[in-house]
């Protein structure tokens, strides 16, 4: 612009003086001639090179005469600030365009120009008519005399507007990312290629318990779990320049060691240093934690169910004994364990090892048996469980000559685990005992699980003991003279009955066990299914041997449920005939009545204070069949509506009582009440 400037100024002053040089010789005319054409055309060549650059830049041009204080807009300029074509200009008015907040940098920027010489590059938004303020930039210079003092300024100025809206959508953008990135609650870190971390947000920080400064000295090989690695390694490789991603669940280990288990998503991108992953980590611990829980409870049940099945069949001792210790160890994750016999005398005599499982026989067979020690003694004695999370540490380990603690090369044991098992008449039968190498095995919850195992081993021992003793008096007397082979043969027959008496109980408690077991998401809803309908089951057992298994009166039945029921009280109404129950069917009834009761309390007719529940029953005879028909209705509770689901009772019932031969159970869901029809053959 300046150069232009200059130009048409020095056309101008040759102009001037053409005139006085009128008397010079022709050849300096001719020169004078040509020389102003030369200019002409240089000048009419810059013109042209400047109108095509600032109409491609789609600029307007200004020139601002200090001198005589005359501002020039070009059209272009004039339309950018939104005057008229015909509009006269000067430096106020063209203040007045301005962003009120951008007038006083703009008017600062042209006095460092003018007074310091300093290229002018400003920006600012003008108000144009119809479309608001939109954003501006001016670049220019300023001339000066030989005294140095400004005379003009001239420049150009254009729309920056869309540039400035992308500029702020970009900022925009940035900072929603930023905001997104740092307060996500999923865990995002960005690493090179070689696995190093760039960028990690806080999730990421506070899901490894690290901090981001901490984190960006690591790579992704020194946080992810060592078994994880290879797989993670190999899909990461994979996906370098492929532009895709992937997904999997691994884990992620926490500065203190604590694995996490994170679903994470890998993707690419690149920026200008390079490719990048970006890891998206969401954490699943609690959702692993749960899974493993459900494994764990659905493995315990199953072990649970195969020794429950096993101790209601065996009455061998040997391989029952053999079969709980077995058990035992898969329970507790012991890698060894042992049952001891109770042989021991008052003066501490060795006790029998009976069985053994997790390690061979010959690893005791070099060392003596316990002896009555400050560990072993309280198990055998019957003072209860023992359990020590690292036994060399316990003040009771080491207190007894010779060895003061385990001989040496005996079986290296930290985690320690002992239970008496005691039969129902109080005696010690012997000790279940369970060893692990390393501290802190063996759990509370382990601790009830073998504690379990050991009653229920203590009753099939015995069971099994008491069937011993019937078979080894059988075989003692058929050894006896003739006279006695009646006796041998009734007490043959009171064996076989007690076995089959005891193996229509078991098979009871076996159905009440199996169908919780299937329900029961916990041991704690597993406990609680069972417990009360083994209860309700030793009740009715009582009342079969106080009538010496012959049978037991149906009233005695009903008065014994409903007074180990509270809240029934005289809401329960009975009415019928003295009937003579035989075993077989005193046990199945009672729980239909336990369950009934129990439903009764929770759902229906005594579950508020108004409800009753009637209670009829005959006694039919055809010939010589007699049958029992029963119902059991309910009123006054509230609305009844038939179940979605099959529940706990309605299965133990059609288990339990319609399984038998001539029994028919039928069930009404009336809106009013329960109803429930009994059909027993007595004979």
């Amino acid at each position: 612009m300046s150069n232009v400037l200059r130009a048409r100024r020095d056309l101008a002053r040759r102009q001037e003086i053409a005139p006085a040089r009128a008397v010079v010789k022709l050849s300096g005319s001719v020169r004078d001639a040509a020389e102003y054409r030369r200019s002409a055309d240089a000048l009419h060549m810059a013109e042209e090179r400047q109108r095509l650059a600032v109409e491609a830049g789609e600029m307007g041009t200004w020139f601002w005469d200090l001198t005589a204080d005359e501002l020039v807009f070009s059209p272009r300029a004039k339309a950018l600030f939104g005057f008229p074509p015909e509009a006269e200009i000067d430096y106020q008015s063209f203040l007045e365009r301005l962003h009120p907040d951008d007038r006083q940098d703009t008017h600062a920027a042209v006095q460092r120009c003018l007074d310091d010489g300093m290229d002018y590059d400003v920006e600012y938004r003008a108000l144009r008519a119809g479309s608001g303020w939109r954003w501006l930039r001016a670049r220019g210079s300023s001339d000066r005399d030989s005294a140095g003092k400004p005379i003009r300024m001239q420049g150009v100025v254009y729309d920056i507007d869309a540039h400035k809206t992308a500029i702020k959508k970009l900022t925009e953008s940035e900072a929603r990312f930023a905001a997104l990135f740092r307060q996500t609650a999923v865990g995002i870190a960005v690493t090179d290629t070689a696995g190093r971390f760039v960028m990690v947000n806080p999730s990421f920080c506070e899901m490894l318990g690290r901090s981001e400064d901490e984190l960006l000295c690591l790579s992704l090989r020194d946080v992810t779990h060592p078994d994880d690695m290879p797989e993670s390694l190999e899909r990461t490789q994979r996906l370098a320049g492929a532009g895709e991603s992937f997904a999997m669940e691994k884990r992620y280990l926490r500065k203190d060691g604590a694995e996490v288990w994170v679903n994470v998503s890998v993707s690419t991108f690149e920026d200008a240093t390079g490719e990048r992953h970006v890891s998206v980590a969401r954490d699943i611990s609690e959702r692993k934690h749960a899974e493993n829980a459900l494994r764990e409870e659905t493995r315990v049940l199953g072990i649970l169910n195969r020794t429950g099945a096993m101790l209601a069949a065996e009455l061998d001792l040997e391989r029952l004994v053999q079969a709980v210790t077995d058990a035992g160890v898969e329970l507790s994750g012991a890698e060894f364990g042992a049952f001891f016999y109770n042989t021991a005398n008052d003066e501490g005599e060795p006790y029998t090892l009976y069985a053994l499982s997790g390690a061979p026989r010959e690893a005791f067979e070099n060392f003596p048996l316990p002896r009555n020690s400050a560990l072993f003694g309280p198990t055998f004695r019957g003072g209860g469980i023992v359990r020590s999370d690292d036994v060399l540490a316990d003040p009771r380990y080491g207190r007894n000559k010779p060895y003061r603690g385990m001989p040496g090369g005996h079986l290296p044991v930290r985690s320690y685990l002992a239970v008496p098992v005691i039969s129902r008449t109080g005696e010690v039968l012997g000790g279940l005992f369970f060893g692990h190498g390393r501290p802190g095995v063996f759990s509370e919850r382990v601790e009830r699980l073998i504690g379990g195992i050991a009653a229920q081993a203590a009753i099939a021992m015995d069971n099994a003991h008491l069937y011993r003793q019937a078979q080894e008096e059988i075989a003692q007397r058929s050894r006896v003279e003739e006279q006695l082979r009646e006796a041998v043969e009734r007490q043959t027959l009171l064996a076989h009955e007690f076995h089959h008496r005891l193996q229509n109980k078991l098979t009871i408690v076996q159905a009440v066990i199996n169908a919780a077991a299937r329900r029961a998401k916990t041991i704690e809803e597993f406990n609680a299914a069972v417990g009360h309908r083994i209860a309700a089951l030793a009740r009715t057992n009582t009342l079969l041997l106080q009538g010496g298994f012959e049978g037991a009166l149906l009233e005695h039945i009903l008065r014994v449920e409903f007074e180990a029921h509270q809240g029934g009280g005289n809401r329960i109404v009975c009415e019928g005939p003295t009937v003579m129950l035989p075993s077989e069917l005193v046990v199945p009834l009672a729980m239909a009545v336990h369950e009934l009761t129990t439903n009764a309390a929770k759902y229906g007719a005594l579950s508020n204070s108004t409800g009753q529940v009637s209670l009829a029953w005959q006694s039919n005879a055809v010939g010589d069949e007699r049958t029992l028909e029963l119902n059991w209705i309910e009123r006054g509770g509230p609305p009844v509506s038939v179940p979605a689901h099959r529940g706990f009772g309605s299965a133990l019932l059609e288990r339990v009582l319609a399984s038998r031969q001539g029994a028919s159970v039928e069930t009404e869901f009336a809106p009013e009440g329960l109803r429930v029809r009994f059909k027993l053959a007595l004979t």
